[in-house]
């Protein structure tokens, strides 16, 4: 109807819709599981409320009403909107680190990008999990370093990432100094970094 273009992921129940110069995430409510940690989830239908529960972070686990009785009404089991107003990032269990290696990194991008702490307990799962980072592919972590790449100050996700030795279980000659943080700021003064 929109005229765009639609990209499926069956397995993870979801579809990317590119219309013009935008691109729209759509996903059912589901429930995963994982076969072992580090592996990609196995996803089946479920209902809002556990959509919620699955995810990473109280932080992404809000959601609105799109039911016309209730339209606009926010959803927010685990409490995420005290945790946005206290700039804090927490868990929402105590397996989401250890079941998906890469929500370490994310954790690391949030902490940088919005200057949020992490919760007592979530930064205990962290240090407690860290090393799981090395379960995960290749491929996924090239992406992870992508995405670190793209901030509006990679260097703040580095320094944070060599603080929380997130980059010592990525790889054990991945380092991060004062030297380098020096000269991702120069490049970016300069265009050459956006």
């Amino acid at each position: 109807h929109l005229g765009g273009r639609v990209v499926t992921h069956d397995s993870f129940g979801t579809a990317t819709l590119h219309v013009d110069a935008l691109t729209f995430d759509l996903a059912m409510a589901r429930t995963e599981r994982y076969r072992r940690p580090g592996a990609l989830p196995i996803v089946q239908p479920g209902t809002l409320v556990e959509d919620l529960h699955r995810r990473d972070f109280t932080v992404n686990a809000i959601a609105m009403s799109l039911d016309e009785f209730a339209l606009g009404d926010v959803i927010d089991p685990l409490q995420g909107r005290a945790d946005l107003d206290a700039g804090c990032i927490r868990v929402i269990h105590d397996q989401s680190l250890l079941d998906d290696p890469t929500r370490i990194l994310r954790a690391v991008r949030y902490q940088a990008r919005f200057r949020f702490q992490l919760a007592e307990n979530t930064r205990e799962i962290l240090t407690s999990c860290v090393w799981g980072l090395r379960r995960i592919s290749r491929d996924r972590l090239r992406h992870e370093i992508q995405r670190i790449l793209e901030e509006g100050e990679p260097e703040r996700v580095l320094e944070l990432a060599q603080d929380q030795q997130v980059l010592d279980a990525m790889h054990l000659k991945l380092r991060w100094d004062q030297r380098l943080a020096r000269w991702f700021a120069g490049a970016r003064q300069a265009g050459v970094a956006s």
